[in-house]
Formats: structure tokens, sequence, C-alpha cells
């Protein structure tokens, strides 16, 4: 089950990308694992990804990215320890975050470092 702002609760494999206006995925170790081995989840968030909305992502959420197979030839920053990861699933990651406050890349997580 999924918490919308509202306090609603739904299943994840019910909403539909048009019923928001953007998705963030949240961080921690624990939830982003959690969340990148439910199905539902992941085919929630491809749908959701290629919709073009916006998509926030936070910490080590870049790992529900990596399963969707969403990194690809994208730009992102993340938790140092994910950037291997995001690496090996054809991403790649930047150090520098103000590079996403100007524009550059599509994708910037919080945790990141220079």
């Amino acid at each position: 089950m999924a918490q919308t702002l509202d306090g609603k609760k739904i299943a994840i494999g019910d909403p539909s990308p048009d019923q928001y206006d953007g998705l963030i995925l949240p961080g921690g170790t624990v939830n982003a694992d959690r969340l990148r081995a439910d199905d539902d989840v992941v085919r929630f968030v491809q749908t959701y990804v290629r919709s073009g909305k916006p998509v926030g992502v936070i910490c080590h959420g870049p790992w529900i990215l990596v399963e969707a197979d969403l990194v690809r030839d994208r730009m992102l920053t993340s938790y140092p320890g994910l950037r291997t990861d995001i690496r090996n699933a054809g991403g790649n990651c930047a150090k520098i975050v103000e590079e996403f406050a100007e524009g550059k890349h599509e994708v910037a997580a919080a945790g990141a470092t220079a």
C-alpha cells in the first residue's frame, strides 16, 4: 500500500501517472531496497518516468531507478555508495549538484557530494 499526501491509502498497482503531478522516490537503504523488490512499484515507476512528469529521488532512491532500467544514458547525483550501481546500469554520476540547478541534467538525488 502507498499513501498519498492527503492520507488516502492506495494499492501501488492502482494509480495512473495521470493522477499525479510529480513522484518522489524516498531515500534510506531499507525503503529503497523494499521498493525496488516490488514488481508493482517498478512497473509504476517505469510508467511514471516515461510519462515525462517530474521525479524527485532522495538518497538511496536511485536504486529503484536502477532496478527499473531507467538510468541508462542519464546523469544523476546520488548518495556516494550508489555511484557504482548507477554506472553499472549505464548511467552517469554528476559530482556537482549546482549543475542540476542550472538545468544541465535530468535527475538529482539529495545526499550528493562533490
